[in-house]
């Protein structure tokens, strides 16, 4: 369209004029249904849906569901940073989907944990020692505080502007307890991987046995996301109608994040957060980000601000503790391991992962593996059976 004086282009009308339309690029975001006009929607109905006392006013209370587990809600969280990263778009203007770069990929390959890889992102590995490049550093490397063998690796420096500052693929885990020591948990789980395999009879050496180890917990992540998250989320039933019968609408040549995904479908999950959660127990809910759990982007402040998985990965029970007797918080040192075979319910997979990550103090908070080799053979041999494939494909 040509431009004259006292007249502008109208942003929106190129998206449907360009050969890009009819494709999509995997480092872009998209639309799923890009053929349909944008949604307007008069603002007094958006007020109106808003506003105090409104249809999306949920009051005081305290209705939780009792099908799926706090630790469930923030893992969508987890998730969500491995397959979307938005940096440039901005509500000052028109934003074109496919013109918005993504700096997560969208095929659930875990760079929110491991970066550019030990090349592009050193500082997130060991720089020395046998696994120098292949193991990931926690806050038992870094230190700098009482608790930091429990805690995310972070900048520690004299200037209040660094200090604390997490030393992680994603910054965003760190913006709230529960999902940062998931992220802690993800990063123990390939450390642990890699001395599994690197114990092994004539085992990978080098960037091979890096390569190796982030294969298998991937494997096993994607494995959690359709098996457990989705199936707690969606259903077992829509799930294996999916598996079975494959995907009706979401078909691209290459795999990319749609919009309506990611700023409108998928943000449901924030609506399941609690404000106040358990996460030991025997101990009372804290506040999200509260000074009990030591808020947004900072380190752990205290024994009590360590989130137990056993706790937080079994959905609510009303009347009931989360945790069933004779099972101890991973958080407290020379914890018990999980039980020998997984308890029933539908995370029994996701959570046992997390839970069997036992912490020493004589390995300076670095987990010993308990049941994780167990489980992880034994999900290999069902992977086996019916492997996912890699979303997206």
């Amino acid at each position: 369209m040509p431009s004259h004086h006292g007249m502008n282009e109208f942003g929106g009308l190129n998206a449907y004029c360009r050969p890009s339309h009819t494709g999509h690029r995997s480092d872009r975001f998209g639309r799923l249904c890009s053929d349909l006009a944008p949604l307007y929607t008069d603002p007094d109905i958006l007020r109106a849906v808003g506003a105090e006392n409104g249809p999306m006013d949920g009051g005081t209370g305290n209705n939780r569901t009792q099908s799926v587990s706090v630790g469930m809600v923030f893992f969508g969280q987890f998730v969500d940073h491995d397959i979307t990263l938005d940096v440039t778009s901005s509500f000052d203007s028109i934003n074109d989907a496919d013109s918005i770069p993504n700096a997560r990929t969208p095929t659930l390959d875990l760079d929110a944990v491991y970066g550019g890889g030990p090349e592009a992102s050193p500082f997130l590995y060991h720089r020395s020692g046998p696994f120098m490049g292949i193991k990931l550093i926690t806050g038992a490397d870094t230190g700098g505080s009482a608790f930091a063998d429990y805690d995310l690796p972070r900048v520690r420096a004299d200037s209040p502007d660094l200090s604390d500052v997490a030393l992680i693929g994603d910054p965003r885990n760190d913006e709230n307890r529960i999902i940062g020591q998931i992220h802690l948990a993800m990063i123990r789980i390939h450390n642990k991987m890699v001395d599994r395999l690197a114990a092994q009879p004539n085992p990978p050496e080098g960037h091979d046995l890096y390569d190796a180890a982030r294969h298998e917990v991937t494997w096993h992540y994607q494995w959690n996301v359709v098996h457990d998250f989705l199936v707690a989320m969606c259903g077992e039933g829509v799930v294996n109608r999916i598996l079975s019968d494959g995907r009706m609408i979401y078909k691209p040549d290459e795999p990319f994040i749609p919009v309506e995904f990611a700023v409108a479908g998928f943000r449901f999950g924030h609506s399941m957060v609690p404000q106040n959660i358990q996460v030991q127990s025997g101990n009372a809910p804290l506040a999200l980000f509260g000074p009990g759990l030591g808020g947004a982007f900072a380190a752990v402040p205290s024994a009590n601000a360590g989130v137990d998985m056993h706790e937080i990965f079994l959905p609510m029970r009303v009347g009931t503790s989360n945790v069933r007797s004779g099972w101890t918080p991973i958080w407290r040192e020379h914890c018990s391991t999980c039980p020998s075979s997984p308890p029933e319910g539908r995370h029994r997979w996701l959570r046992a992962t997390f839970c069997a990550v036992k912490v020493s103090s004589s390995h300076r908070g670095r987990p010993s593996l308990g049941p994780l080799g167990v489980l992880m053979r034994r999900l290999r041999k069902s992977a086996r059976r019916s492997a996912p494939r890699r979303v997206g494909h």
